[in-house]
């Protein structure tokens, strides 16, 4: 068990440790809370790992830079009709159909992504394809 655990499980166990008092109202939940802090404890023993795996993309990045190049731009144009500030250029004046490729490239966005907000119709659509589109 990794060093950032230790003090969700000194809580834990001093939580199981008052719990476990006796006196007439602390009997009635002993059961519970000791079942709880039990499960507590060995959901951080057995499944909290201290590595973090980041999902494969299975394109490459040139495959993923052509299909930005070519998908990119009905994206940004179904956000423009839509209303969605995410159609503007940033603030650093990067224009949507760069800023897609980009996202996509760098992994945060998929292509299933792009074909999401390519295909909505509605901002609460494009919602659903995790992108904020609030004006």
């Amino acid at each position: 068990m990794g060093t950032r655990h230790r003090p969700t499980l000194a809580l834990t166990l001093a939580l199981w440790l008052s719990v476990m008092r006796t006196g007439p109202l602390r009997r009635r939940w002993r059961g519970r809370a000791r079942d709880a802090s039990l499960v507590l404890c060995a959901a951080l023993a057995m499944g909290c790992g201290d590595t973090v795996q980041l999902p494969i993309t299975p394109l490459h990045v040139d495959d993923l830079t052509a299909y930005g190049e070519e998908h990119c731009p009905e994206q940004c144009a179904r956000l423009s009709t839509l209303g969605c500030p995410e159609a503007l250029p940033t603030a650093g004046g990067i224009p949507c159909e760069e800023s897609c490729s980009l996202l996509l490239v760098r992994g945060i966005w998929t292509p299933d992504d792009v074909a999401c907000v390519s295909s909505a119709t509605t901002t609460e659509r494009v919602r659903l394809c995790r992108v904020r589109c609030r004006p």
